[in-house]
């Protein structure tokens, strides 16, 4: 009897983390996408390059501080393609190369969407 409360008490620590976890992702990814696809990549299209390349540091600083929560609960091969996609969005608005940093950026909202949809608690994603 005593193993079994234990067990039950181990297995809500668990869990109670993970749906904390996941409600401070959710609401992070949230706004990253936001931020991506209404400011970032507006601004890309109408050549304003300063503007873009603070909202997507600003994507960047969020990302990366949320990292470590993001490397314990959600997948790996994800995580990479994402900061991989950061960083080469970052050089080509630096550059200003309008045709490749809007193609990098449509690449990271897709990625930025995946990732959020395929962690999220539904039906699909548990079977």
């Amino acid at each position: 009897m005593r193993s079994l409360v234990i067990s039950i008490i181990a297995l809500s620590l668990i869990l109670g983390s993970w749906g904390l976890f996941m409600g401070y992702a959710n609401k992070s990814l949230r706004n990253m996408i936001q931020t991506v696809k209404n400011e970032v990549m507006v601004e890309v299209v109408q050549d304003n390059w300063d503007n873009s390349e603070k909202a997507l540091e600003q994507v960047s600083s969020s990302w990366y501080r949320g990292r470590k929560g993001y490397s314990i609960f959600l997948n790996a091969r994800s995580i990479d393609d994402i900061e991989s996609s950061i960083s080469k969005a970052l050089a080509y608005v630096r550059m200003k190369e309008k045709a490749n940093a809007l193609g990098e950026l449509a690449y990271l909202h897709h990625q930025l969407i995946f990732l959020l949809e395929n962690e999220m608690i539904l039906l699909e994603n548990i079977l």
